[in-house]
């Protein structure tokens, strides 16, 4: 199971509830509550009380608001995955997450091939102005913790990712470069960073390209490949992704970026065009047929 905890640093309470619950598209299979004393189930009610809870601690400019966690399961296991059994893992993310001290809410979206459950929770303890903080090491242990939970507890899910597999993948990957990076420096070398690689593989292709799609060619040719999430624009490559601002090369490429985006979204649609088409002349055939 894969755990993702993204932060929310603008009051958007209710736009976030109404993701989570659902407003005019399919609604979550189901409402858990940690800690809300609300009965209701309405987007509006559940974040109401979270955004209430929040008046009881002075909010700084670009202070976290609220957290939006993701947990996720394998599209292999979909067929095997019960509303109750998501039910449950939901209840006991929360308990484990928040505890007696924090609020929060999760629903579900079946909607896509993997199955989501999503949970607000409040970025600070109930009526207290202390904020419920998680540092990276103990949200990584909750996540082993709990893709241990849901392993024991539903065997069935044997495609439903392992959080421990890839964070021991990650520590052993981590290890071997700081050993690899060790041993050069006693040698009197020094070899780049894989970011430091991706901001010199960049910068190499912008000079060379003079189009949107030689870039891509080029950085291609390096192994990398372009992404754009939203207003994130960045490179991906053996699965590690490189944002272009922290690269410190957004400026000098986003104009490609962009115009890759862009095409790539004319081609989606030209594709739908030629779909509806090609489905119309299907009906137009059929209709021809029972005429005869």
């Amino acid at each position: 199971m894969i755990i993702k905890s993204l932060t929310r640093k603008t009051a958007e309470y209710r736009q976030l509830g109404r993701y989570i619950v659902g407003k005019g598209r399919a609604k979550s299979a189901f409402i858990v509550r940690h800690n809300l004393q609300t009965e209701g189930e309405g987007a509006d009610e559940l974040s109401h009380e979270i955004e209430e809870n929040a008046s009881y601690t002075r909010q700084r400019k670009n202070g976290v608001r609220m957290y939006h966690e993701i947990l996720s399961f394998s599209p292999k296991d979909k067929a095997k995955i019960t509303p109750e059994m998501l039910e449950d893992v939901a209840r006991e993310y929360l308990a484990e997450r928040l505890g007696d001290c924090g609020l929060g809410f999760a629903g579900v979206h079946r909607e896509k091939e993997n199955v989501h459950i999503h949970c607000m929770i409040g970025a600070n303890q109930i009526k207290s102005s202390r904020k419920l903080r998680i540092s990276k090491a103990d949200f990584d242990r909750m996540k082993i913790k709990m893709s241990g939970w849901v392993k024991e507890k539903y065997p069935e899910l044997v495609h439903t990712y392992d959080q421990r597999k890839r964070t021991r993948g990650k520590v052993k990957e981590r290890q071997r470069e700081n050993r690899r990076n060790a041993r050069l420096k006693a040698e009197g070398r020094k070899v780049p960073s894989k970011k430091e690689m991706a901001r010199s593989a960049v910068i190499g292709a912008a000079k060379a390209a003079k189009s949107a799609a030689q870039l891509v060619s080029i950085l291609k040719a390096d192994g990398y490949a372009p992404y754009n999430r939203g207003k994130t624009l960045g490179l991906v490559k053996d699965g590690l992704r490189f944002r272009l601002s922290s690269l410190g090369v957004l400026e000098m490429v986003s104009g490609f970026f962009n115009a890759i985006a862009r095409t790539g979204k004319h081609l989606a649609e030209l594709e739908q065009i030629q779909s509806q088409k090609v489905e119309e002349q299907e009906k137009e055939k059929e209709q021809g047929r029972e005429m005869d």
